[in-house]
Formats: C-alpha cells, sequence, structure tokens
C-alpha cells in the first residue's frame, strides 16, 4: 500500500469542497471542471530529476504518472510510507512553484500557493 499525491491546476472557480470530487475523477483517469490544464510532462520531469536514485530502488521507489482528459490534467503519485516526510515537501516546492496545487487525501491536506 502506498502514501498517494495528487498534483493538478485549480480551476478559477473552483472551490475547496471540489477537491475530494476532482480526486476521486482523477483516480478514475478523468478530468473534473476544478481542474485546469498544464505541462504535466514538464512536472514529472522536474520531480524525476529531483529524485534520480528512487527508481532504481525498491524500497523508496516513487512512482508518478500523468493523465490528460480534454483540457485537463493531472500527476498522480504513490510513495512509500517510509519515505513520505522526505517527498512531502519537495512535492509542495514543485507544485507550488507551477502553480499547481499539492493534495494529500490521507490527511485531506491541499497546498496551494497564496495570492495576494
Amino acid at each position: 500500500m502506498s502514501y498517494d499525491f495528487g498534483i493538478w491546476k485549480r480551476a478559477a472557480t473552483t472551490k475547496t469542497a471540489m477537491v475530494l470530487d476532482a480526486w476521486h475523477a482523477i483516480t478514475q483517469e478523468h478530468g473534473h471542471p476544478a481542474m485546469g490544464d498544464f505541462d504535466a510532462e514538464a512536472v514529472l520531469a522536474e520531480i524525476a530529476a529531483l529524485f534520480p536514485g528512487e527508481a532504481t530502488d525498491p524500497d523508496n521507489a516513487l512512482i508518478a504518472s500523468s493523465g490528460r482528459d480534454g483540457e485537463t490534467a493531472w500527476i498522480i503519485i504513490h510513495a512509500p510510507h517510509s519515505a513520505v516526510a522526505r517527498y512531502t515537501g519537495v512535492l509542495m516546492e514543485v507544485a507550488l512553484s507551477h502553480g499547481l496545487m499539492l493534495w494529500d487525501p490521507q490527511r485531506g491536506a491541499v497546498s496551494v500557493a497564496r495570492t495576494v
């Protein structure tokens, strides 16, 4: 069993209550109106570059994939529970640097960039 994360762009009209609906949609490989478009492959490449050794270490493997449905894109990440503390901050930093949100369904936590 893995510890999961979702990364996507929030649509301008998104309400916080829609986050769980969006997560359920992407776990079924569907987009959701609360999501927007972004270059998921570029973000995945950046994440992979930050953790080059993990791909060959089965105990610390970070498994990430992207999806697209029309004008929406997303990334789902599966991490081992033993490495969550190490991955969380970096994933948050990458997501926020691209104007994306990081969803942690285990904690029900949303990380988004603050707007002034």
